[in-house]
């Protein structure tokens, strides 16, 4: 480009020299060719070289965007070694960018919520309010009002058959979002069958709920690491062992079996009613005719 000025700049000034004295002739003419196409030819040159440079850098700044290097492992020589040949150690070049950065986020790659061999049990998960919930179904029980720590349901869905009309992939597909949220309707519609388990922690102590695929039996088992004969609480280095509904953590039964004396005098109660029932319907029978 200092060439091209320069250049340009001497033709003017012979060009403005010669229109003052012999301007049109031959000789002027052809010196003020002789200084123009150098000029031209200069520019020209200039402006492919910095064309092509430019290229060049924009080339480079789209492969180091798509096409990062791939993280390697080299060998090296650590010198703090004691051994004279030194010890070989290996150096993992880390790439810190997140998953699916380079190849693009919705290439990444999706994981199933509930692994293939947990898929009879539950095929799909989504959650809904507890107070939709309660309010859709009637189930006859006290309805404790949702807390912060207890305010939605969790379903699981045995069958893709019973998955949601609605984020019907979001249940099934874990993409490193939370577990989708429906209504209670929505979340329900497919399900010709449900199963509800009703718990929560009675108490500060660790707790857990395992379902297991196997036949049916409607009912909720609960086991407890208490000692056989219930002298005592609840005691970690014991194992767990089948209980009954009244056992609580410290050892207390809420549900005492009754004693031989109450026994027999129940028997006796229902001895005599058994014996006179008869004698007594004969008797209330004419009355109710009435």
């Amino acid at each position: 480009d200092e060439h091209c000025s320069y250049g340009c700049a001497t033709a003017a000034n012979k060009l403005g020299q010669n229109s003052t004295g012999k301007m049109g002739t031959p000789t002027s003419l052809g010196r003020l060719v002789s200084y123009v196409v150098p000029c031209l030819l200069s520019f020209y040159a200039g402006a492919l070289w910095g064309a092509n440079a430019c290229l060049e850098h924009d080339l480079d700044l789209v492969a180091d965007k798509h096409f990062p290097i791939v993280p390697t492992t080299t060998r090296g020589v650590n010198p703090d070694t004691s051994s004279p040949g030194g010890k070989e150690i290996d150096h993992e070049m880390k790439d810190d960018s997140p998953p699916g950065k380079h190849l693009g986020e919705e290439s990444a790659k999706k994981q199933r919520r509930i692994p293939a061999s947990m898929k009879r049990i539950a095929d799909g998960i989504a959650r809904t309010s507890k107070e939709d919930f309660v309010k859709l179904y009637d189930f006859g029980i006290p309805y404790d009002r949702p807390q912060k720590d207890m305010a939605d349901v969790l379903l699981l869905y045995q069958t893709e058959r019973a998955l949601p009309d609605q984020m019907k992939d979001e249940a099934v597909w874990n993409r490193g979002d939370e577990i989708p949220f429906l209504g209670a309707a929505d979340a329900t519609k497919n399900c010709d069958q449900m199963n509800v388990v009703l718990t929560k922690l009675p108490d500060s102590n660790p707790q857990c709920i395992a379902i297991l695929a196997n036949y049916q039996s409607y009912h909720i088992q609960r086991w407890m690491k208490l000692p056989a004969d219930s002298s005592g609480g609840l005691d970690s280095n014991l194992p767990l062992r089948l209980v009954s509904r009244g056992d609580a953590g410290s050892g207390r039964k809420s549900y005492k079996p009754p004693r031989q004396e109450d026994i027999r005098a129940t028997f006796d109660m229902l001895k005599t009613y058994l014996s006179s029932l008869n004698d007594v319907l004969a008797e209330l029978k004419p009355i109710a005719e009435k």
